[in-house]
């Protein structure tokens, strides 16, 4: 049987499973739990907000939701557990090539003209949802629609999905993947129910790294500890190079002088065409470790530290959110980050 090639997806990883084709989700039972049991019971609201950090496996939730509503459609035989479907079956190779005619997954568009993927997700791909729900329902089961993330999503786009969740057609599940809920709009997060998805445990992020990927042997402490728990995290510094990435900042940042020469090398490195993921890795972790600043600051009841750091992650979310959005040129950024980052350290701040 030919394998399944799920179409790709603007966060498409080499080597690593697509959601629709994660079969196994790790550390969120208590999640799963909650969605079979509401179903079971006629209590699955219309509208869910799957929020956490990225790569915990929210993804992969919405599309095991979406294959039990299909399995057991009906309450009265539903149980305590997510059903999947046969993964031999030509329902599963619908859903996974995105043509099953009951599950709509919206994410960034691919741009044939600049041949990337958009960087957000576009009004035209939430109109999509009106085309898939005035189609007659030709099962039994839910019509499930995924957004994946939500946070992507632009101004017109957000008020276009809107209109959906305030008159949802009967049997139809909205499941809005988020890893940054605060960017939503606050009238389509108070129409959604929020299930809250968790980072994963130390030792539960070693299993699933160690048996995805038993060539890297047993995974590192110092790689797990930076992927604070996220899977999808631990694979991008696994599969290109991330410990050398954020090895090479760090040693920039803690640097008694700043060498300019060394954080324009790294940023011409986060410049090339293949270098989408590398540079992703790097924005996340600087903006990362201001976080972790911040709140040991805040413990250490350091508050005046603590807000001044707060307000520095704040104006690294906006400088890189306006990079994204306008193409800026990522060798500045990346190069304007280290020095502000290196003249915080210099400060005693970071």
């Amino acid at each position: 049987m030919t394998p399944l090639e799920p179409p790709e997806q603007h966060d498409t990883l080499p080597g690593v499973p697509a959601p629709v084709l994660t079969r196994q989700l790790i550390g969120q039972d208590k999640q799963l739990s909650f969605l079979a049991h509401s179903h079971e019971n006629g209590r699955l609201h219309h509208a869910l907000l799957f929020e956490g950090p990225n790569g915990v496996g929210k993804a992969t939730a919405a599309f095991h939701l979406a294959q039990h509503l299909l399995v057991l459609p009906g309450g009265s035989n539903a149980t305590q557990t997510l059903h999947l479907l046969d993964e031999d079956s030509d329902e599963f190779r619908q859903l996974a090539n995105g043509t099953h005619l009951q599950v709509l997954h919206l994410s960034r568009p691919f741009d044939a003209k600049t041949e990337k993927f958009k960087t957000m997700l576009t009004v035209d791909e939430v109109r999509r949802i009106g085309h898939f729900l005035s189609r007659t329902n030709t099962g039994a089961g839910y019509r499930t629609v995924i957004i994946d993330p939500a946070d992507d999503m632009n101004a017109a786009a957000a008020n276009a999905l809107l209109k959906n969740l305030e008159e949802p057609p009967p049997r139809t599940i909205f499941v809005l993947v988020s890893h940054r809920a605060g960017q939503l709009l606050p009238t389509i997060r108070s129409r959604c129910q929020v299930v809250q998805f968790n980072a994963l445990g130390y030792e539960e992020l070693r299993a699933v790294v160690t048996e995805a990927a038993p060539s890297a042997g047993t995974a590192s402490h110092e790689l797990l500890a930076l992927s604070e728990g996220s899977v999808r995290r631990a694979f991008t510094l696994l599969a290109f190079g991330g410990l050398d990435i954020v090895n090479a900042a760090d040693q920039l940042i803690g640097a008694q002088t700043f060498d300019a020469d060394k954080a324009a090398k790294l940023g011409d490195a986060m410049t090339g065409r293949d270098a989408d993921i590398q540079y992703q890795l790097l924005t996340d972790y600087l903006a990362s470790k201001i976080a972790r600043a911040a709140a040991l600051r805040a413990n250490t009841t350091d508050l005046r530290s603590a807000m001044q750091l707060a307000e520095l992650h704040g104006q690294t979310s906006d400088m890189l959110g306006h990079a994204q959005i306008y193409n800026l040129d990522r060798k500045q950024t990346v190069f304007g980050l280290i020095a502000k980052l290196h003249a915080k350290f210099s400060e005693g701040l970071l």
